[in-house]
This record gives C-alpha cells, sequence and structure tokens, in this order.
C-alpha cells in the first residue's frame, strides 16, 4: 500500500498474517491506534521514495521473531512518532533517512552496512541492540547523527559485535563480551563487569568524555587486542 492508516477504526480489528512468509510493503506512512491488536509477524518494509512521512505504532510492539523491518526506500524519509519496539526483528537500513524524533529503538540486530545513501538521526533516542550486533562497516553514504543518544548493544550468548566504521558515537554500553571493529569515536564507552572486549589491533578507539571500565575481584573486565602481541589504542587528548 502507499498510506496506512488506522484512526477511527472500531471493534478492536487485528493486523494479523498467517505465516511470517507474509510481507508488508509500505510505500508512505504507517498509523496505528491503541483501539486494535498487532499479531502481523513477517517482514514490514518501508520503501517511500519521498521525504515527509511519519511511522506511528501506538505503542504496539512488533512480533516478528527472527524477521525484518526495513527501511529500503532511495530518497525516502521517515519520522518515528512512537517508540519502535522490534526487539525479536532485524533492523535493516538499506536506503532512505529515518528521524528517531528522540524516540526508542529496539531489534534484535542493526544492519546497515552498504554503500547506498541513507541516514539515521537519533536525536536524544536510546537504540538497543538485543541479541546481536551493531554493523554499520561500510559507512559509505552514510550520515550518522549521533546527537545525545545511547546505544547498547547485548547477546544472550556466543559473542557480540560491534562494526563502528569509523563513525562518532555520543554514549555506547556493551552488555556482553563484544567485538569491536576498525576505529572509532565514543563521547562515552561504557564496559560492563564479567565480561571480554577484544579491539582492533593497530586501530585507534578516541574517547571524548569518558571510557567507564569498573570491574571487581569477583566480575572482571578483560580488554586484549584481537592479535597477540600487537596493541590496540585507547586515545584521550584531554582530561581524565
Amino acid at each position: 500500500c502507499k498510506d496506512m492508516n488506522w484512526t477511527g477504526v472500531t471493534n478492536s480489528p487485528a493486523l494479523t498474517t498467517s505465516s511470517t512468509n507474509n510481507l508488508l510493503i509500505i510505500y508512505g506512512s504507517l498509523t496505528l491506534v491503541n483501539a486494535m491488536s498487532l499479531t502481523f509477524n513477517g517482514d514490514i518494509s518501508f520503501e517511500a521514495p519521498t521525504t515527509g512521512h511519519t511511522i506511528d505504532f501506538a505503542g504496539h510492539a512488533l512480533p516478528g521473531n527472527y524477521t525484518d523491518i526495513r527501511f529500503n526506500g532511495s530518497g525516502g524519509e521517515w519520522t518515528l512518532l512512537d517508540s519502535l519496539d522490534a526487539s525479536e526483528m532485524y533492523f535493516n537500513l538499506d536506503a532512505g533517512n529515518l528521524i528517531t524524533n528522540g524516540y526508542d529503538v529496539s531489534c534484535r540486530s542493526f544492519l546497515g552496512s552498504n554503500s547506498n545513501v541513507r541516514g539515521l538521526n537519533l536525536g536524544s533516542s536510546t537504540f538497543r541492540v538485543t541479541d546481536g550486533s551493531w554493523d554499520s562497516y561500510t559507512a559509505t553514504n552514510f550520515t550518522f547523527v549521533k546527537g545525545t543518544s545511547t546505544i547498547s548493544v547485548d547477546r544472550s550468548s556466543s559473542t557480540a559485535r560491534v562494526y563502528g566504521g569509523g563513525l562518532s558515537f555520543h554514549n555506547m554500553i556493551l552488555y556482553w563480551h563484544t567485538d569491536i571493529y576498525l576505529s572509532n569515536t565514543f563521547d562515552s564507552l561504557i564496559l560492563v563487569p564479567g565480561h571480554t572486549y577484544t579491539f582492533d589491533a593497530s586501530r585507534t578507539q578516541t574517547i571524548n568524555n569518558y571510557l567507564d571500565v569498573n570491574g571487581s575481584c569477583s566480575s572482571s573486565i578483560i580488554i586484549q587486542s584481537d592479535a597477540p602481541g600487537t596493541q590496540a589504542t585507547f586515545s584521550k587528548s584531554t582530561g581524565s
């Protein structure tokens, strides 16, 4: 469809699907309402080729599990009017510009590594990766506005990964064992007790504000490079 707008519906309707193989493609704006249910658990793709579009999930969490929410509109732009809770879905930024507008976003993994023209303006939002990786390894044509945002990366098993692509982040919190690739800049980087953090050898992580690494005797933090004998570097120009 172009726009999908559920404003004014009665009798508690449901947007649902019979299979995770079903795909919903929206070429304009999406407006849900509280007085409905959302059980559509297939892929959802926003493919507007123009600017000025909005997305309002009205407090509904997306029920997809290991499915995709995708932004893939060359020349498109979307502004969130509500939080985007897709904690079990993969978040794909393929083309176009998403403005989070101060609302929180959660997803299983963030996938934004390509060379298409695309943008992510986080403002004051919190962007949560719940069980995977942040991937902006190829940052060509990627306009990333960090604002005063916080990005948190977590995982339930194995190792999380941050492919920063040389971007500059505001706050990043790494809640799990994490591999960090390339040289990146963080206003603040927070590492959590009980985990191991592996940084690219011969790369530099620049810290503008603070590096928070507070382990304990019973729950230490291990920092290492990915090549024994070759250092990874933390750099801070002034201050503590």
